[in-house]
């Protein structure tokens, strides 16, 4: 039987905050609440300071900044310098982590504005174990999809973090140039694929229809909400992956 995995996350509410066990034996996970914690907020002025900024930031004042001043304070810096400072903080502390597999996908920021004062929509590599984003990208007019972001990135990711070997995403990203570019780097992909792709579709049932069915190596659940649940409506969508061998 396979060592069983162990994850600590932590959940932060508007008073409270707890720490979850994630138990993972290579079949199923198990989620146990281990503690719970005040994080209650200090109103000073009608606005809302959280003490649970205090230790992480090294705040020795009465109460830490409030949000506003921090982004002000953020405001001012080079954001090519605090992104190459960062990614190579996080770089150093994920160094003995586990970073396997990745999950691409694209998000618009509502507090992110361009130039125009519109939403910037961006491409986010996750690491949900551990659940940090290891990059983020613009998507613009010059590479205006997710895949042409990913592509043009890809070597960079790799440089930064080259032990990652799976990456996932939807639909959108199962596209020949970019599973080319992967597998010549020598790491797999698992994405998605639709009935909008009629021909990869037929190919893959005339592939694998006649294949001996086996049983998955791991199951995967997402979660919806604040609960898992095992079946009806707002269940968990529980699939099976096999890892390729050969």
């Amino acid at each position: 039987m396979p060592a069983q995995k162990k994850l600590l996350a932590f959940d932060l509410g508007a008073e409270s905050g707890r720490g979850v066990l994630g138990l993972f034996d290579g079949q199923k996970l198990r989620l146990e609440v281990v503690h719970r914690f005040p994080n209650g907020p200090v109103r000073t002025l009608d606005t809302l300071h959280w003490d649970v900024l205090r230790q992480p930031l090294g705040f020795t004042r009465p109460r830490p900044p409030h949000a506003t001043t921090l982004s002000r304070l953020l405001a001012g810096l080079a954001v090519d310098r605090f992104e190459q400072a960062f990614a190579a903080w996080l770089g150093d502390a994920l160094r003995a982590a586990p970073l396997d597999a990745v999950a691409c996908d694209g998000k618009t920021s509502k507090q992110g504005l361009d130039q125009h004062g519109d939403p910037i929509h961006t491409l986010n590599v996750f690491v949900h174990d551990l659940k940090v984003c290891l990059a983020q990208w613009p998507v613009t007019d010059e590479k205006a999809t997710e895949p042409e972001v990913l592509k043009a990135h890809l070597a960079e990711l790799l440089e930064r973090y080259p032990g990652l070997s799976l990456f996932t995403g939807d639909a959108l990203f199962c596209q020949r140039p970019l599973a080319g570019l992967l597998v010549q780097a020598a790491r797999h992909y698992l994405f998605a694929v639709k009935d909008n792709q009629p021909d990869l579709m037929e190919a893959m049932h005339t592939a694998f229809d006649g294949a001996a069915a086996t049983a998955p190596d791991a199951r995967s659940g997402e979660k919806r909400g604040r609960w898992w649940t095992g079946g009806g409506c707002g269940s968990i969508a529980t699939r099976g992956t096999t890892r390729a061998r050969g």
